[in-house]
């Protein structure tokens, strides 16, 4: 035994006509695993990404983009339907992610004055001129130094 659940019987018949160009295969094989994608989609959601969209949302894009990439599944002989599938989806959760939660964070609009700060870049040195680093400083001073 393995340790990781093996295929689905009805997958290998599907690959192998998607394989042979089926058109339809693709939808069967996304309609075979499509439970098991969903749950591993709204385990891994955030909070603040469900307030904004389903799981269905992003599965249904999962499939979208399974689509326009099955090239890349199809160029690997050996390789496990589900596992890409798998990969598809969570790269489309990602999107998702970045797109809702990523745009939200990096609002500019959201940005506030903390406390008395200056709203100007000051021409005062950062740090106190008491450490040793001092002796590293250039022995002749420019005209603006404060």
């Amino acid at each position: 035994m393995t340790g990781r659940p093996s295929a689905p019987a009805d997958e290998q018949p599907l690959v192998l006509r998607l394989r042979e160009g089926d058109p339809e295969a693709l939808a069967e094989l996304f309609s075979l695993h499509r439970e098991r994608i969903w749950r591993m989609i709204r385990f891994r959601m955030d909070r603040r990404l469900v307030a904004r969209i389903d799981p269905d949302d992003v599965l249904q894009e999962s499939f979208l983009a399974a689509r326009a990439r099955i090239d890349n599944f199809l160029a690997e002989p050996h390789g496990s339907f589900f596992v890409w599938l798998r990969l598809i989806a969570l790269q489309t959760l990602f999107d998702q992610h970045s797109h809702h939660i990523g745009a939200e964070m990096r609002n500019a609009g959201r940005d506030v004055q903390l406390g008395d700060r200056p709203t100007r870049p000051t021409r005062r040195c950062a740090w106190p001129l008491n450490w040793p680093e001092r002796s590293l400083l250039p022995a002749r001073r420019s005209p603006d130094w404060k």
